[in-house]
């Protein structure tokens, strides 16, 4: 079963990057895919900015999922070169958001251009943008759009078989509609280079956006087929529906303006609400199968939040073996128990220990992040090594929390800071190994100025 993560282009619902987060915490989504933030794409962001954006999406408890930039999005026969230059700046941004993956294009092909004739110099542009942020640890994921030399599922499959794991494939159902593709078989051809999806649906006889599952994009039979894989899966929303300020005017009886109006919304809040919506309830009606669900993790985490907001029923949560203990379920009842993705691993284990002894019918799905299990792992072989433990990240950080928590019960002297200035904090008093580990949205640059520093004391 397949691991679906929430994500949304939540400049939909604002340009305010501060209502952003607020609409996506709403909506029981906890990633954003970034584009416009505050009037500024997010390509053309600074290294600075981006350090002040990730620090904003901290504090409100939302993750990248993706940079959705316009890399690619040029003429074929473009100058690519400065294209190339501003798309590295890009990069660096996306390090220090902490996003693995940047959507880019294959170039437009709108002045009658021959996709043939120009299929090399495609290739070459796309293999430097996908070579150059593959070196750097982030991974490029084409898109599929109109107008593109990349706009039917053969030519993205070329592209996909050309450059391996060196470039990511996202999905867009709607974009392939609007290009006479048919979804389903695209997927198919598709299916073992998709890295995430595009949640966007359209009517093809009249060409309208709609909420995910009420057009012909066939949404529900891909999901099922993508859910048969054991791995996480982003599903990004990008609303695209139709806002029309007047709509509140219009007369309620008017039975043709219901119809002309099905798919309006009055604003971008209640668009992209919709949108969130209708994914949420899809996902729900494939995954259900008749469990009641148990939550693993922190009931106050965003993460958790949102699943529970968008539960059919309330499901059980619980963030200890004390109330793991405690916990009694009907024996006549099927339950999947599912984690927060960045909880303690070995405290999970545990829990699933406790609850499993009981004799109930449950379906445990391990869904830890692998990166955090990883991390976890690895924090608590350093902590028993070391002299002095040094953790890194903003106090509001979850999976930072855990980390403090893992090495504090190795070593005596573990200390949890947020920057290069906390370090006074540290007792490095007679002290000749130290070891340091990092929450997974702490920003490189300030793991660095940490190791420099505790480098220099040395």
């Amino acid at each position: 079963m397949a691991h679906f993560l929430f994500s949304a282009f939540a400049d939909e619902a604002s340009p305010s990057i501060a209502e952003q987060i607020e609409a996506c915490k709403k909506n029981g989504i906890e990633y954003i895919e970034l584009r416009n933030c505050d009037g500024k794409n997010i390509s053309n962001l600074t290294t600075a900015e981006a350090e002040a954006l990730k620090k904003q999406l901290d504090e409100g408890g939302i993750k990248v999922s993706s940079i959705g930039s316009h890399y690619g999005k040029i003429e074929i026969t473009d100058d690519f070169e400065p294209h190339f230059e501003a798309f590295k700046n890009t990069v660096e941004v996306a390090k220090i958001l902490g996003a693995k993956y940047i959507r880019m294009f294959s170039f437009y092909f709108t002045k009658g251009e021959s996709t043939e004739e120009y299929k090399d110099e495609v290739l070459r542009r796309v293999g430097a943008m996908a070579e150059y942020s593959y070196e750097k640890g982030v991974l490029c994921c084409h898109e599929n759009e109109k107008g593109i030399f990349g706009d039917i599922p053969e030519r993205c499959l070329l592209l996909a078989e050309t450059f391996g794991e060196k470039l990511g494939c996202v999905f867009d159902p709607a974009n392939y509609l609007q290009c006479g593709a048919e979804t389903l078989s695209g997927f198919r051809s598709l299916e073992k280079y998709v890295t995430y999806m595009h949640i966007k649906d359209v009517q093809v006889d009249s060409g309208t956006v709609v909420p995910a599952g009420e057009g012909d994009g066939k949404l529900e039979e891909i999901l099922r087929i993508l859910d048969s894989h054991e791995k996480p899966y982003f599903l990004s929303v990008e609303p695209h529906l139709r806002v029309f300020d007047g709509l509140d005017g219009l007369e309620p009886d008017d039975e043709t303006a219901n119809k002309m109006n099905k798919y309006v919304y009055p604003d971008n809040k209640t668009s992209f609400a919709a949108a969130c919506s209708a994914i949420h309830e899809i996902v729900e009606k494939h995954s259900a199968q008749g469990y009641e669900i148990i939550i693993v993790g922190d009931d106050k985490h965003p993460e958790v939040m949102g699943i529970t907001g968008w539960s059919c029923k309330a499901p059980f949560v619980i963030k200890n073996t004390s109330e793991a203990e405690a916990l009694k379920l009907d024996k006549n009842k099927k339950y999947c128990m599912v984690s927060q993705t960045t909880f303690n691993h070995n405290n999970f284990k545990n829990i699933v220990e406790i609850i499993e002894k009981k004799g109930y019918d449950i379906l445990v799905l391990n869904t830890i992040c692998n990166a955090t299990h990883e991390r976890q792992e690895e924090a608590e072989r350093i902590s028993k090594e070391v002299d002095v433990m040094i953790v890194i990240g903003n106090k509001d950080s979850s999976n930072t929390r855990k980390l403090y928590e893992i090495c504090s019960k190795n070593c005596r002297e573990t200390c949890y800071i947020q920057t290069v200035d906390d370090l006074d904090s540290c007792n490095f008093n007679n002290s000749t190994c130290v070891g340091i580990t990092a929450g997974a949205s702490t920003p490189n640059n300030i793991i660095e100025e940490v190791q420099n520093s505790v480098r220099n004391e040395f």
